[in-house]
């Protein structure tokens, strides 16, 4: 249930609600809802003949936090609830179908991958990579550093491979994760481990 005291605006939208349950389902019904209109837009495309030569990209400008950290219906911080966002795209080509890529990507990767699908160049000024439809040697982007940051708490993260330092700058706390043993952000390793917090800092 809902314990703690709820923003003006997220009272107005839930009311006297307090069962968290039923308002993360509602949010589940309009992920669904938004399926379903994907589908009828896809279809479409195939009735068209248009489906084998139509690149699609889906994502999202930011997540959205349920109750995680304590965070309700906002998008505030920069938790993985936030800043984990779907990034689905379609190939006009197949050739790898239902892969999943079990790495971090950023948005700014998003336009150099869809105009190298189109076979148009990519400007040197773009600081995203294209994303690799195929398998590739774990180093290839173990020397990525992925940035985000938010103005509400003040807050910056960076994220290299596993590593996550998250800094809020409001409320002076800063946070360290270890995303593959910990993906849902429970435990703080900012004292444990000194060295990776001082090179990601």
């Amino acid at each position: 249930n809902i314990s703690k005291p709820l923003w003006d605006w997220v009272y107005d939208w839930v009311g006297d609600v307090k069962d968290l349950h039923y308002l993360q389902r509602l949010y589940g019904g309009e992920v669904a809802y938004l399926d379903f209109f994907l589908g009828e837009l896809f279809n479409d495309l195939k009735s068209r003949n248009i489906w084998d030569n139509t690149i699609i990209c889906i994502t999202a400008d930011h997540g959205e936090a349920l109750g995680e950290h304590d965070v309700f219906f906002n998008h505030y911080s920069l938790y993985s609830t936030t800043i984990d966002v779907p990034l689905i795209i379609k190939q006009a080509t197949e050739t790898n179908q239902n892969m999943v890529l079990d790495r971090a990507v950023s948005t700014l990767d998003i336009a150099p991958t869809m105009l190298s699908e189109s076979n148009l160049g990519i400007p040197d000024q773009f600081e995203g990579r294209r994303i690799e439809f195929a398998v590739q040697p774990e180093d290839h982007w173990s020397d990525r550093y992925l940035f985000c940051e938010e103005s509400h708490l003040h807050g910056i993260t960076i994220i290299q491979n596993q590593w996550k330092y998250y800094e809020n700058m409001r409320e002076k706390s800063q946070f360290l994760f270890d995303l593959d043993k910990c993906p849902t952000e429970d435990f703080n390793l900012i004292e444990a481990e000194p060295s990776v917090r001082d090179k990601l800092k």
